[in-house]
């Protein structure tokens, strides 16, 4: 717990059920209420991967929840695992500093599949405490 209010949670955002076999989209979350800031995520082997194949996972994002438009796809984290992994490693990239807003999505996506293998997808993020003015997607219900 950080002295500003501020925390450091983990997530894990996929199962084990071949988030490495395929390419595409795997999974979206969004905040909820103010923003966050990706800090960390990892790749961790549950099953082996193929010995010639590499596994890379992004973390995108959509700046509309639900919608492509706009889709932030370049610079942003990768991790990679490569291939001949065995399970019960964890490849991790730290640092990322990926901010994250209400009404904005993240994307897990496989960019490079394998074709044997599974992983589970965790990342870290920063709860940023601040008003809901701040942000234009922000609606009070009535």
């Amino acid at each position: 717990m950080y002295d500003t209010n501020r925390a450091i949670l983990q997530t894990n955002v996929t199962t084990a059920s071949g988030l490495t076999l395929t390419s595409g989209d795997k999974h979206f979350w969004t905040p909820g209420f103010g923003k966050v800031i990706i800090r960390w995520m990892s790749l961790t082997v549950c099953t082996a991967i193929a010995s010639a194949d590499q596994a890379v996972v992004a973390l995108e994002k959509r700046i509309t929840s639900g919608s492509d438009t706009g889709r932030v796809t370049t610079g942003v984290p990768t991790v990679t695992v490569p291939g001949s992994t065995v399970a019960g490693k964890c490849y991790y990239k730290q640092g990322l500093e990926f901010e994250v807003k209400a009404g904005e999505e993240l994307v897990t996506k496989v960019t490079d599949a394998t074709a044997t293998g599974a992983a589970h997808v965790s990342f870290g993020y920063e709860i940023v405490f601040e008003h809901p003015s701040n942000n234009a997607n922000m609606v009070a219900s009535a």
